[in-house]
């Protein structure tokens, strides 16, 4: 048995096994059988779509199992599937195997939860500054409109065009004496 790996949900998974014969040369099913899929340690085989194709391209004992994860109430985030054959005919003798195991979201966080994790992770820049809003002063600062240029009180607004993320205070010279950050 293997494990395929973990996928998204709406994913399809596809991958190969062999048969082979007695002798371990490869073999070709007489009888197909049929490919199952079991959620977690259920007992009950899901009715979903699973396409099997032995012998698949011609080639005798190598076969191709396809299974789409489309169907939401079948296929949920956070579960384990088991792919089994069963009653197949190799060689005259009826196989019951297990083929493969994979998930659906269930190893690791989306990606979109690992990019938020890091983006708000408190004090990743500065005490009491995350990642977001250090960029969030950093891009309207550099990027952002400006108004009270010369001033001494300059405002910098998020790329967004409406926010205030920055007010810095100059001296008569022009060097920073104070900002005032609302990431």
């Amino acid at each position: 048995m293997r494990y395929l790996g973990n996928f998204a949900a709406g994913q399809t998974v596809y991958f190969l096994f062999a048969t082979n014969d007695g002798g371990g040369a490869a073999a070709a099913p007489t009888t197909a059988g049929t490919v199952s899929i079991y959620k977690d340690d259920g007992q009950l085989e899901l009715a979903v779509d699973i396409t099997y194709t032995p012998s698949f391209a011609g080639i005798a004992g190598i076969n191709l199992v396809n299974v789409p994860t489309t169907d939401p109430l079948s296929y949920a985030p956070g579960h384990d599937y088991t792919i089994v054959l069963r009653d197949a005919v190799i060689d005259g003798e009826t196989v019951n195997a297990v083929l493969a195991t994979f998930s659906i979201e269930n190893r690791h966080p989306a990606p979109q939860t690992n990019a938020d994790a890091l983006l708000d992770r408190t004090d990743a820049i500065e005490t009491g500054k995350t990642l977001r809003q250090a960029l969030r002063v950093m891009a309207a600062i550099l990027a952002g409109r400006v108004s009270g240029a010369g001033s001494g009180a300059e405002t910098f607004t998020g790329l967004d065009g409406t926010t205030n993320r920055a007010v810095v205070f100059t001296d008569a010279n022009a060097n920073r004496t104070d900002v005032l950050y609302y990431p």
